[in-house]
């Protein structure tokens, strides 16, 4: 038995939390002005990587909540995990977001490789017309000409970058390309404008 305006107050065990009012107090007609408070287990927060985000929990991190993670820079999937009865995460494995091997874009849908773009200027035809290469979702041009002693320059250009990339004295328009379009590659992805190809090592190092 308890008087007339005994409060009671209560603390959850470890591993549970607090879900109404931790305080109740006996009043006039022996009725509490609460009932007893409720705890429900929770589960530990989850340790998760830079490059993954948590977007929606239904019931943050007590029992029965369902969480959902997505990756904050690639759209390749979603994961569900929910805390179970017994205070443990369950569900999907947490998403590894980088895209495959020689694979780029925020869906990872492009090859990124430089036999791939080397393979586009190989194509060339012998007339002056500047060639289109794709890269990834970019569009580069390369445009040759021949100097007064009919050796070859090549000038190539990203459609989105100020800078130009040329290269000097091959003797003949596929080998000015072919090196301007590495001296290209190379600089836009130490700028960190372009993704990285799988295999750069195998591009031209210089003019």
């Amino acid at each position: 038995m308890f008087d007339v305006e005994t409060s009671c107050s209560y603390k959850c065990n470890n591993d549970y939390k607090q879900v109404s009012p931790t305080v109740t107090t006996c009043g006039q007609r022996g009725r509490w002005s609460r009932r007893l408070g409720e705890c429900k287990k929770v589960c530990p927060a989850e340790t998760i990587s830079p490059d993954v985000k948590q977007t929606v929990c239904t019931n943050e991190n007590f029992s029965g909540s369902e969480c959902t993670y997505e990756c904050r820079d690639l759209k390749i999937g979603k994961i569900k995990r929910t805390c179970s009865e017994t205070g443990e995460w369950i569900g999907q494995d947490f998403l590894t977001c980088k895209c495959d091997q020689c694979y780029g874009g925020n869906e990872c849908q492009y090859v990124l490789k430089w036999f791939d773009i080397r393979a586009q200027v190989r194509k060339m035809d012998d007339n002056n017309s500047p060639t289109e290469v794709r890269y990834g979702d970019r569009l580069i041009s390369c445009e040759a000409d021949r100097d007064f002693i009919f050796n070859y320059d090549c000038t190539c250009k990203d459609s989105k970058v100020v800078d130009r990339y040329y290269c000097n004295n091959y003797l003949t328009r596929n080998q000015a390309c072919t090196h301007a379009l590495a001296h290209l590659l190379r600089n836009l992805v130490a700028q960190g404008i372009y993704e990285e190809p799988c295999d750069l090592g195998q591009s031209y190092s210089a003019c």
